[in-house]
Parts: structure tokens; C-alpha cells; sequence
């Protein structure tokens, strides 16, 4: 049976998979624009935002999944979100950084190409997967331009401190889950 090229394409993007690492206290509307322009560059229709541990000003990393758990209902892809637990390959705690180089390894078979999504500040971090291409074959480092004027997690939690949610993006009407989630009345 011949293919369309819509179905062609269509499974093509199945074995593609975004890799968006980072802190993510909390989530914003630059992160979420950035994981859509990630999507859309790449051509995937498949990530894995992987967060971090460190609590930074009272905002946790069950906080920031449960944020990044609804905003994924608003993009057209299959987001999965990863709170990043337990050590490494290496045997150090992990990281977003250090389990986007141990996913590529461990899924080399299941995936033709993985795509990273760094911003222009962390590029530096993600050379080794570039560099070495028998152990993160397939790996394309993509650059995020700045989302909204580069948006300052430290200026969004302090904002959030008087209410402020203008972090949020405006697909989100419904605030009042992210009022729960950070405890904010």
C-alpha cells in the first residue's frame, strides 16, 4: 500500500523527539513558546522536558511538573514531563543536563534523530554532544531565541510573590490551577 507524503511525514515525525532540559521554577510563558518553536523547528511531534531538582525561592520541582503538566494539554504534541531524580549514569545527582546526554545514549535504537533545545546562554553545555557522535548519534543542538524579551525566572518569582501570573501563557483562561498549585490566593 502506498503512502501519502502526509503519512509519510506524519511517521517521520513520530521518530523524532525534542530533549528540553532546565530548571523550570516555575514554567513560563518564554518556556512554553520556546518548547512549541522547538516542535516546530525540529519537525517532531514528541518531547521530554526533563526538570530539575533545586527548589529556588519556594518554588519546587513537583510544583513546576504539575505547571508543565497543563500547559502541555496546549500544544499540538506528545510532551511528556520528567522530574529528574536519583544520580546519573556517571553516579553524581542528576541533572536536566546530565539526563538529556544519558537519554540519547540509552535511546539511540528507538529514535533517528534527537533534537536538544538550549538557550543561547547554555549552548556551551551541550558540546559534548556534538562532539562525540558514535555515543549521541543523530543529536542537533538547537538555539532558543530569547521568548518575550528574555523573561527572568528570579523576576518572576519575585513578582509572584504579590500574585502576579503574567508569567503564564495566554492559552491558559483558567488561572486558578495555577493559583493552587502555587499556593497563591
Amino acid at each position: 500500500m502506498k503512502k501519502t507524503f502526509k503519512q509519510f511525514m506524519y511517521e517521520e515525525a513520530n521518530t523524532f523527539i525534542v530533549l528540553f532540559p532546565g530548571g523550570f521554577k516555575p514554567p513560563h510563558k518564554g518556556h512554553f513558546e520556546a518548547l512549541k518553536f522547538l516542535l516546530n523547528k525540529s519537525n517532531s511531534l514528541s518531547a521530554k522536558v526533563f526538570v530539575g531538582a533545586k527548589e529556588r525561592d519556594g518554588i519546587t520541582q513537583e510544583q513546576s511538573v504539575k505547571i508543565w503538566q497543563i500547559y502541555s494539554k496546549y500544544i499540538n504534541a506528545n510532551v511528556e514531563i520528567v522530574a529528574v531524580l536519583g544520580v546519573d549514569k556517571g553516579g553524581r545527582a542528576a541533572t536536566p543536563l546530565s539526563m538529556t546526554y544519558d537519554f540519547i545514549e540509552d535511546n539511540k535504537g528507538s529514535f533517528k534523530h534527537f533534537f536538544v533545545g538550549a538557550g543561547e546562554e547554555d549552548i556551551k553545555r551541550f558540546q559534548g554532544l556534538e562532539k562525540d557522535k558514535n555515543k549521541y548519534p543523530n543529536t542537533t543542538i538547537i538555539s532558543i531565541p530569547p521568548q518575550f524579551s528574555r523573561i527572568s525566572g528570579t523576576k518572576v518569582r519575585q513578582n509572584l510573590k504579590n500574585g502576579d501570573l503574567s508569567f503564564v501563557p495566554k492559552e491558559i483562561k483558567d488561572l486558578n490551577q495555577i493559583k493552587k498549585i502555587l499556593r497563591i490566593k
